[in-house]
């Protein structure tokens, strides 16, 4: 019972610090990528 549930701990701290860059990515990807149709439409 406690190895459950020292595992399902240690399975959510993975999936937290997984969760954490693909959100930075997708917030820089979105920064980089969003202004590029904007600058070809005022050139």
């Amino acid at each position: 019972m406690h190895s459950q549930l020292r595992e399902r701990i240690r399975l959510m701290r993975a999936r937290l610090d997984n969760a954490a860059p693909v959100a930075e990515i997708r917030a820089e990807s979105q920064l980089f990528v969003t202004p590029a149709p904007v600058c070809d439409r005022l050139v």
